[in-house]
């Protein structure tokens, strides 16, 4: 996983806050250890196309975000187990085109929040391109 995300970094253009919340996700998953971690993100505040303020408290929500879809996981019998389908399941921070949003799926976002892509390939978090989503009640 470090390779992909350094390969990622490489290629440059890409959100900052998305890009460490894309690292936290994996970290929180047990992909990449502590030590990774802390590499790869000063790899992205490195290269990122402009350095955006991270907001700790965004941080810490999509933190939690990636720790309860994992306890659902485990609750369900295991990592490997399909869960049944949300109607609003949880946003996961897309690595690339291959598990990108696309035009009407659902999410939640950190903020609680639900929303429905309006675009096909759809990387971004409503707060990177609201454009991308529109809110809904649930």
């Amino acid at each position: 996983m470090r390779e992909l995300i350094i390969g990622q970094i490489a290629l440059g253009g890409f959100d900052l806050a998305g890009m460490i919340d894309r690292i936290n996700y994996y970290h929180v998953a047990g992909q990449l250890t502590d030590a990774e971690r802390e590499e790869l993100i000063a790899r992205a505040r490195e290269k990122a196309v402009e350095e955006m303020e991270i907001d700790p408290k965004t941080e810490i929500l999509a933190l939690w975000a990636a720790v309860r879809e994992l306890q659902k996981k485990v609750s369900a019998g295991g990592g490997d187990t399909p869960v049944p389908a949300d109607e609003w399941p949880a946003f996961v921070q897309p690595t690339g085109a291959h598990d990108a949003y696309n035009t009407g799926d659902k999410m939640t976002y950190t903020d609680g929040k639900h929303y429905v892509s309006r675009i096909d390939n759809n990387v971004w978090t409503p707060e990177a391109y609201p454009q991308g989503w529109e809110e809904r009640q649930s």
